[in-house]
């Protein structure tokens, strides 16, 4: 996950119209912040390990999801607050399908699901996307004897 979130925070960040992408366990301006300033912002968190594989050859084979919200705008005005994170969706997946292996951190990175709605971050209401990333990756690993 360590070379994995980095990577995936700069697809997202490449995704068209997406201002700021924050990512827990970074630090600095990619951090978690108190509260989002900015939108359209995504925020990444670890989600849940999937699989656990100890192949031969020393090869250790991990699946797990990824948490991804992107929140769209904030503010009394449903319209305008639709209009603005409706397109996200379909930007995010197109940077995801243009990087697929995280640019070889990973084996395979999938959108698995989402859902439109209400999502609450720093007391704020925002209007916009809850995802559910799958990860796949292969790590070698060394024995010491």
């Amino acid at each position: 996950m360590a070379l994995v979130f980095p990577q995936l925070r700069a697809v997202i960040a490449g995704a068209t119209g997406i201002k700021r992408v924050y990512c827990a366990g970074e630090t600095g301006q990619y951090a978690l912040p108190d509260a989002i300033n900015e939108t359209p912002a995504a925020l990444i968190y670890p989600a849940n390990l999937v699989d656990h594989q100890q192949i031969p050859s020393a090869v250790q084979k991990h699946r797990y999801t990824v948490h991804l919200q992107i929140l769209g705008g904030s503010g009394a005005d449903i319209e305008s607050r639709s209009i603005t994170a409706l397109p996200f969706i379909d930007n995010v997946l197109a940077a995801l399908a243009a990087h697929v292996q995280l640019n070889g951190t990973c084996t395979s990175c999938r959108l698995l699901s989402w859902r439109f709605g209400t999502l609450v971050y720093g007391w704020t209401e925002f209007l916009g996307y809850d995802c559910e990333i799958e990860v796949e990756e292969n790590l070698t690993t060394s024995f010491v004897g």
